[in-house]
């Protein structure tokens, strides 16, 4: 049995770059859940465009722009509902979500399980996270 070959390293380091994205990620993320309101749902809203871009991109990659818009759209109605302390809305707003990512996934020729899988795979945990920063201790999870 022969052991595969070593992978090349890229001719610069990635140490640097890393660093530098989180000196400048960590204080954002921080600054965002402890201000809280506009600003904690702006920050999730973020994180919630780069995750179902890179889920989007990678399952169903004919419709990607497409379904990434209505995935994104419809996880942060879940996130606002779930700001708004309408936990049954948002819970009922991800399976809509969901539908409506599978729906659009068959119009563009992609797999619907897929689509609807990535709003049923991301939203829950953007709606705890939204519900558990609204609790009264929520700093203090």
């Amino acid at each position: 049995m022969t052991s595969l070959p070593r992978a090349e390293r890229p001719a610069g380091s990635s140490t640097a770059v890393r660093l530098a994205s989180a000196a400048i990620l960590i204080p954002a993320a921080l600054a965002g859940l402890v201000l809280g309101g506009p600003v904690f749902l702006a920050m999730i809203g973020a994180a919630v465009a780069l995750l179902v871009n890179e889920w989007c991109t990678m399952s169903t990659p004919k419709g990607a722009r497409r379904l990434a818009a209505i995935m994104t759209l419809g996880i942060l109605g879940v996130a606002v509902a779930a700001s708004l302390g309408m936990l049954a809305a948002a819970w009922i707003g991800m399976l809509a979500a969901a539908t409506a990512a599978a729906v659009t996934a068959g119009l563009v020729g992609e797999r619907p399980g897929d689509a609807a899988y990535g709003v049923i795979y991301i939203a829950p945990a953007v709606l705890a996270l939204v519900w558990l920063r609204g609790l009264p201790h929520g700093l203090e999870w």
